[in-house]
């Protein structure tokens, strides 16, 4: 889970500087009064505000709980889905032995 920290350091690292980014590109449009790069600012506004989240998020993650091993959430829905199936098949089973 150190890792986690590390990574939400970088974010925020980016996040500041997505935001440096963000202002040079609007005053390039500004200053060259070309549209034609709204589209790129729109997209670097939305990769700034995603960086921010992600850090927010992995810093709620990490002091929720500090001692956690970082868990595969599609490992944890397979073996869920693998019961789940289980289950169906013993129930189908029990069916058939009644008949």
């Amino acid at each position: 889970m150190e890792g986690y920290l590390k990574w939400s350091k970088i974010l925020n690292i980016l996040f500041y500087v997505g935001i440096a980014a963000d202002i040079a590109l609007l005053g390039y449009i500004i200053y060259s009064k070309d549209t034609s790069n709204m589209i790129l600012l729109g997209m670097l506004v939305v990769f700034t505000v995603a960086f921010k989240s992600m850090s927010k998020k992995m810093k709620q993650t990490y002091y929720e709980n500090p001692d956690a091993e970082i868990v595969d959430v599609f490992e944890l829905k397979y073996k869920a889905d693998q019961q789940e199936k289980k289950i169906k098949q013993e129930e189908k089973a029990q069916r058939r032995n009644k008949l």
